[in-house]
């Protein structure tokens, strides 16, 4: 690729980013927490993550851009992340690959590059801290890839693991031992500097614990765990592109093994780290967000299996996932039911719960029920912050609740707040309020809470969404 059409390429993804930037912090909840958790380190000094286990170095860079642009800068600064990224990949390709040009269309094109390129969020920061690390692992400079590595660790702690594949690597390489340290040393290092702030603000076993806690509820039956990670892997690029991949892998299946054999370097250390992600995966399989590391050494892989017809048909997929998503679930409730189901695609998906999420922010604010109200909304910073219509609670009553509470400036009765545990609804109950609940959340409120919202909950169901 040369410069010429590597401008043309970025100016199409600054171009295709553009409109997003003024939808709000983003789709994701953790979007809004981390504008929250950056505005009260610009606006106070005082750093409080956004949630646990920490992602200081994110809250940190969006500290200025949330407090000085709100939104839309801090939502560039992602954009700007994802340019860079961009950058550094074409020049780890352009001397070894053999379709660079396709390899950055896949990567700028991706759905959640796309979309996480577009909010405040760390995944692209992250995955550029660790295609930095890579280039100069390959290079041999094992301090600066670890001071890399540190870096991608300070933005998203479970990107530790990013240790795994570079070690492996270094070690089939038959590396200096003393390179193999330098490198886990320098990670390690740079990784326990950038915990700083959390280790200062909780102390260690403050921090490992309060993480214990918040993780806590994380849990999955074997089943759901297989089922889980097997469809949102499947989805996390496109049903079809990821089937597309998959052929392309298993149909060069020798040339792969041949190559991991030799212990090509860029080959050992894509395998190790794609296995790596998905392993780390499998232990959460959540957003399917968690996967955006694997993909560009996933591309890595493909390149050296793949024609450049097999490669285009690839990226033309991924594409077109963003638009149009043909899907094998119906999506409704946590689980779904099997069926074709063609909807929109990730990056209109996103436009959509952007758009959704800042009239219910206005539409919330309106809402009026004329007592002593609390509402059970299912959200929390994304209704509230930067919302004229709301303040925060700050007497002993709602401080003493577990979750942060507001109230509407214009009828300072109409409380809102994520969730109430069954103690807490007797007791707001017993304050003299009546508890409504949102039934676009009921199945998530449910399950939080740990209680039926109506039943004995008595819970009154605010049935028309804003």
């Amino acid at each position: 690729m040369n410069r010429k059409q590597l401008l043309i390429l970025l100016a199409a993804v600054v171009a295709t980013r553009l409109p997003f930037l003024w939808l709000g912090y983003g789709s994701d909840a953790d979007a809004w927490r981390v504008a929250h958790s950056a505005s009260e380190l610009w606006h106070t000094g005082t750093y409080e993550p956004s949630r646990l286990p920490g992602y200081p170095l994110h809250e940190i860079i969006s500290s200025p851009l949330v407090a000085l642009g709100g939104a839309p800068l801090s939502n560039a600064g992602s954009l700007i992340a994802c340019i860079l990224l961009l950058i550094v990949w074409r020049q780890l390709n352009d001397s070894g690959s053999a379709h660079p040009t396709l390899l950055l269309v896949c990567l700028a094109f991706s759905p959640f590059v796309w979309k996480n390129s577009t909010a405040t969020m760390d995944y692209l920061w992250s995955i550029l801290a660790m295609v930095l690390s890579f280039r100069e692992s390959l290079k041999g400079r094992s301090l600066v890839s670890g001071f890399w590595a540190g870096i991608a660790t300070g933005f998203r702690p479970t990107n530790l693991v990013f240790l795994i594949p570079v070690t492996v690597m270094m070690i089939l390489r038959r590396d200096r031992p003393r390179n193999v340290a330098g490198f886990l040393l320098s990670t390690i290092g740079i990784s326990l500097v950038a915990f700083l702030p959390l280790l200062f603000t909780y102390g260690l076993s403050g921090w490992v614990s309060a993480t214990r806690d918040a993780t806590a509820d994380i849990a999955f039956m074997p089943f759901e765990r297989l089922l889980f990670f097997g469809y949102r892997t499947l989805s996390s690029i496109g049903i079809v592109a990821s089937i597309v991949l998959s052929s392309l892998v298993l149909a060069g299946w020798k040339t792969l093994a041949r190559l991991l054999k030799e212990r090509d370097p860029t080959i050992v250390l894509s395998v190790a780290g794609v296995l790596t992600f998905l392993g780390l995966y499998w232990l959460y399989p959540l957003e399917r967000e968690y996967l955006l590391p694997a993909f560009p050494f996933a591309l890595l892989i493909v390149d050296r299996l793949a024609s450049a017809r097999a490669l285009s048909l690839f990226a033309i997929c991924i594409v077109i996932a963003g638009f149009v998503n043909p899907d094998v679930i119906v999506h409704h409730g946590r689980m779904g039911t099997p069926g074709l189901n063609f909807h929109a695609g990730f990056v209109v998906e996103d436009w959509e719960k952007r758009v959704s999420l800042l009239d219910l922010r206005e539409d919330l604010g309106k809402l009026r029920l004329h007592e002593r109200s609390v509402v059970m909304t299912g959200g929390d910073t994304e209704i509230w912050f930067e919302n004229p219509s709301f303040e925060r609670d700050t007497s002993a009553f709602w401080r003493s609740i577990g979750e942060v509470s507001v109230h509407q400036k214009d009828s300072p009765g109409t409380h809102f707040i994520q969730v109430l545990d069954s103690i807490e609804l007797r007791r707001v109950r017993a304050a003299g309020f009546k508890v409504y609940y949102t039934a676009w959340n009921e199945e998530y409120l449910e399950k939080i809470a740990g209680y039926g919202m109506s039943g004995n909950a008595g819970a009154i169901k605010i049935e028309h969404h804003p």
